[in-house]
């Protein structure tokens, strides 16, 4: 595969290195290489599968040298990943912040080595639901951010209430960007995510009046942000409003933190 070329020849080093330390289930490449949205300082990052004693769940190695390649390795407990799954079905909102970080990867991931044929991770994980999920979680935050800048604007609190409402913004346009299947970006590569939720849902005007509004400077009480960016939300929020009552089936999906 085209995406694994730079590393495909020290492959058998890393499995060689993993078998000699892990009863091995599956291993996986990922990384914003392996999403189309990496740059020449991209790097890739190995998930494996393993099991793993029961008092981890998750361990991470960094920093191993492959002839002059550096990987990081991030192992997950084959258990504890199975009740990952389980919880993404039947309660998100269990979810913490590293499950999402693993289905997001895991969405997109290259599996190199799976001695069990008869377990398929992709086939494991609605990632329709996991969309869904993350879109609520974000958009859960930014509603509640949003009434901590109305009580800032309520006592002449410019200052906070400007940067507060930049974070309702961003987490209202991550759920927007999760609806269309772009999660968890890392703040790296948002503009580059950004731009394909732009290409999928050809929604120009909302993507560059996000950008126009975000971009906008701190001037005081007179400047126009607040406005600008209150009306915005109303927006985004109707937009993402609608999108989510088009994604059927989720709605036992709750979000209380």
């Amino acid at each position: 595969m085209k995406k694994l070329k730079r590393i495909d020849s020290i492959i058998p080093l890393v499995l060689e290195y993993l078998q000699n330390k892990y009863d091995l289930e599956a291993v996986m490449v990922t990384g914003s290489i392996i999403e189309g949205i990496g740059n020449s300082n991209s790097d890739f990052d190995i998930f494996v599968i393993a099991e793993l004693d029961n008092s981890r769940k998750i361990e991470i190695i960094r920093d191993i040298n492959f002839e002059m390649m550096t990987l990081d390795f991030v192992i997950y407990d084959r258990l504890f990943l199975r009740d990952m799954f389980r919880r993404l079905k039947e309660k998100p909102s269990e979810l913490e912040k590293y499950d999402y970080d693993f289905l997001h990867r895991l969405k997109y991931a290259v599996e190199i080595y799976s001695p069990l044929r008869n377990i398929d991770y992709h086939q494991s994980v609605s990632f329709s639901r996991f969309d869904y999920s993350l879109a609520l979680r974000y958009s859960t935050s930014g509603t509640k951010q949003l009434k901590n800048a109305n009580a800032s604007l309520k006592e002449e609190d410019y200052g906070s209430a400007f940067f507060i409402l930049r974070d309702v913004l961003q987490n209202l346009m991550l759920a927007y960007m999760s609806i269309h299947g772009e999660t968890n970006p890392n703040k790296k590569w948002f503009y580059k995510k950004l731009e394909k939720v732009r290409k999928k849902t050809k929604n120009h005007t909302l993507i560059d009046e996000f950008i126009r509004i975000i971009s906008m400077p701190f001037e005081g009480k007179e400047s126009s942000f607040t406005d600008e960016a209150l009306e915005f939300i109303l927006l985004l929020q109707h937009e993402i409003m609608i999108e989510m009552k088009k994604m059927e089936g989720f709605e036992n999906v709750e979000f209380n933190g």
